[in-house]
């Protein structure tokens, strides 16, 4: 009789640390999770906010190089001409253009920067990129 009982009792033991064990690993899982889903939360940038950023008259020469790199790397294909028309997606690049050149922070390096990756990307656009710049530099 005392054997049966230690074999309850270790059996009892086992299940009891399995259960412990699987409520500790979903929740740990869970919380996993939802850590992941946080960090891309906080990477997401539109092209809206990058524009703020470069209107922005305060903006430092190093925020508004992250933003013209991020608008390259995730925004940089204009939608394309339509019958030798301009596509409205351009209005933005053209602001963008635009401010980064009269922009009291910026310099030419970035200026140029943005200007080449954006015309090597968008060959059609090259005549309005370099209205868009000159008129830019010469409202500074």
């Amino acid at each position: 009789m005392d054997v049966s009982i230690l074999i309850q009792i270790g059996v009892g033991l086992v299940i009891v640390l399995a259960i412990l064990f699987f409520i500790y690993y979903f929740s740990s899982k869970k919380q996993t999770i939802q850590k992941q889903s946080n960090v891309k939360k906080v990477n997401v940038v539109d092209l809206e906010s990058l524009r703020k950023i470069i209107k922005d008259k305060e903006s430092t020469t190093e925020q508004l190089s992250d933003a013209i790199d991020l608008i390259i790397k995730k925004y940089g294909f204009i939608s394309k001409k339509i019958e030798s028309r301009i596509h409205s997606d351009f209005d933005i690049y053209y602001e963008i253009m635009y401010k980064l050149c009269s922009h009291k922070n910026t310099n030419k390096k970035i200026i140029l920067y943005f200007d080449k990756e954006l015309t090597f990307r968008n060959p059609d656009y090259k005549k309005e990129l370099a209205e868009a710049m000159q008129k830019g530099l010469s409202n500074r």
